[in-house]
């Protein structure tokens, strides 16, 4: 929840939205209680929405807490300096995000991008964070090309790409906030922010990760 409201990413439509406060309360209890009284009207209405799912044998919270470490480091003090090869690599990947991202839906990024985690994890088990640091101060490098400012998801895709390719593999966060609504995303490793300031990051609340 964030300030109170129920907010949902409709990945297949690429779209956030939140229920009406008739519904809002039902769902969250729902999601927190479990079992449910399928007869309500409410509950029939977010069936029929796709909101709720009801045969499922053994339904886990809807709202799980997350597992995410609390964000507290960013690159802003990292005086490394990439190599003329990787920040060239990190062009690249964000040339070949920018054709993704004007191609496919949003449901189909997320997909890809779970696809390749996959097969990095299979290549290499653990997290390499030393060389997902490695590809992030690459791409930073790059803010003078491409610039940096509304392009969270351009520049998270590519850094995401680039550090499966090596069997590394960071988490890439969306989250938003409210009053007015905003949507946000970054990579993190533990809790160093790779392609963000920190202090930025906290602003919005965490609604997904992958």
């Amino acid at each position: 929840m964030v300030n109170g409201k129920v907010i949902f990413l409709d990945a297949a439509a690429g779209r956030y939205f939140c229920l009406p406060d008739r519904l809002e309360g039902v769902f969250v209890d729902a999601a927190r209680l479990g079992p449910i009284n399928e007869r309500g009207p409410e509950i029939q209405e977010m069936i029929g929405r796709g909101l709720l799912v009801v045969d499922t044998p053994n339904p886990k919270p809807l709202l799980p807490d997350s597992d995410l470490p609390a964000l507290y480091r960013d690159l802003s003090d990292n005086r490394s300096r990439p190599s003329l090869s990787d920040v060239a690599t990190a062009a690249a990947a964000q040339a070949r995000a920018a054709i993704v991202l004007r191609t496919k839906r949003f449901q189909q990024i997320l997909r890809m991008l779970q696809s390749s985690r996959n097969a990095a994890q299979a290549l290499q088990p653990g997290n390499d964070g030393a060389t997902a640091i490695r590809l992030a101060t690459a791409l930073q490098a790059t803010s003078l090309l491409f610039g940096s400012s509304d392009r969270c998801l351009n520049r998270s895709l590519a850094l995401l790409q680039l550090c499966y390719r090596r069997g590394s593999t960071p988490t890439f966060v969306i989250g938003v906030r409210t009053n007015p609504f905003v949507a946000h995303c970054w990579v993190q490793q533990g809790d160093l922010v790779l392609n963000d300031r920190s202090e930025h990051a906290r602003l919005f609340a965490r609604i997904f990760a992958l």
